[in-house]
């Protein structure tokens, strides 16, 4: 039984087979093995071209073409990497025509379904045709796991179930751990956790950001655009959703403190904190505020034997990679602001402790805002 947000991978190997079972196509099943070998046979004696399909489970599994005798005939690959043991499901489907020994493949997901076809190329009654191909195949060793739910699902319970479905176009992150963790992406409105469908976003509007939230309409003559991300406008102009968004950052380097912050998208009011903690020498929070005029204000601050210093990078994006570092002080005294004159404001505070001292304390509380405008 695996906690919240995982479900139990018991990483046994396994290989299955379907199709013709005898013959020209030996296959036995087994589990337990991560490795073994495939073969097929194609000769004049058939009087058409056959197929057989082996399963193969575990992690990262693989297939590589030992043995290959082609004459008059040509032998392709169907490679099916499956998001389950019986491969109802299909992640992505792919045909390779195989022509010398030493051909591989390797699976992204767990469950790979290999099936060789053989072609023959002319009039087997005048020629004759022959072909042999042996493979191996083979999965990774590794201890059984409870692995984190994909993202997409979401599980809330301790138990040995897996984990379940987002509701339809809803998203979610890697080891989600209820339904709440499902939302709607970009081009898609609805409410967090809402147990109903995603709705896209209707021609004329938009949604250019993942969370709750409704579709907003596009500014004048303006048409939705990249699915409903984004809307298109005419020439000599480029659209600015004005959007108010708060990202976190951490710097694990500078100790271990707090730094308070929830993202959030549309409100353009709120909050984020930092303290620093018993033993900490030095830390770092950063936050980056998206919208029109970001700006911050220090409201509270309490300061025993540490120093407080900001920084601030005008940003020309909205993960700063593209940046102009503009200022950098230090603070005192509650009541400090600081607005910024592009669209991306990042922020940083440090944390500082006096040499030697040995009671230390600091909290600060700073208030976030963007000015309201219209898409």
């Amino acid at each position: 039984a695996c906690g919240a947000g995982h479900f139990f991978e018991d990483n046994v190997p396994r290989r299955s087979c379907s199709g013709e079972s005898s013959g020209s196509f030996p296959c036995s099943p087994s589990v337990g093995s991560n490795s073994g070998t495939l073969s097929s046979h194609s000769n004049s004696s058939r009087s058409y071209s056959p197929s057989r399909s082996w399963i193969i489970s575990g992690v990262e599994p693989r297939v590589t073409v030992a043995s290959l005798q082609l004459q008059n005939i040509g032998l392709s690959a169907f490679l099916d990497e499956c998001d389950d043991a019986g491969c109802v499901s299909l992640h992505s489907s792919a045909r390779v025509d195989i022509y010398d020994s030493g051909w591989e493949y390797q699976s992204s997901t767990r469950h790979l379904r290999v099936r060789f076809e053989w072609t023959t190329y002319v009039d087997s009654s005048a020629f004759g045709f022959l072909g042999n191909v042996v493979a191996t195949w083979s999965t990774t060793s590794k201890a059984p796991e409870c692995s984190p739910c994909e993202a997409g699902d979401y599980k809330n319970t301790t138990d040995a179930a897996g984990c379940t479905a987002c509701p339809s176009n809803a998203v979610s992150a890697e080891g989600s751990t209820g339904l709440s963790s499902c939302v709607c992406p970009e081009g898609f409105s609805g409410d967090e956790g809402d147990e109903e469908s995603c709705v896209a976003c209707e021609a004329g509007t938009f949604k250019s950001f993942e969370g709750p939230g409704a579709c907003l309409s596009c500014p004048g003559d303006g048409v939705s655009a990249e699915e409903g991300r984004s809307c298109a406008c005419g020439a000599g102009h480029f659209f600015e959703d004005n959007v108010p968004k708060l990202s976190c950052i951490r710097y694990p380097s500078y100790g271990s403190g707090s730094c308070l912050c929830g993202p959030s998208v549309g409100s353009n009011v709120g909050t984020f904190s930092s303290q620093v903690d018993a033993g900490v020498s030095s830390q770092s929070c950063s936050w980056i505020i998206s919208g029109a005029q970001p700006r911050v204000t220090i409201t509270s601050l309490q300061l025993q034997n540490v120093q407080l210093y900001v920084s601030f990078d005008e940003c020309d994006d909205a993960d700063c990679m593209s940046y102009q570092s503009v200022r950098s002080e230090q603070i005192y005294n509650s009541g400090w602001a600081y607005q910024s004159s592009m669209r991306h404001l990042r922020v940083r505070l440090q944390w500082s402790v006096y040499g030697g001292s040995s009671i230390t304390s600091g909290s600060v509380v700073a208030t976030l805002s963007t000015t309201s405008m219209p898409p």
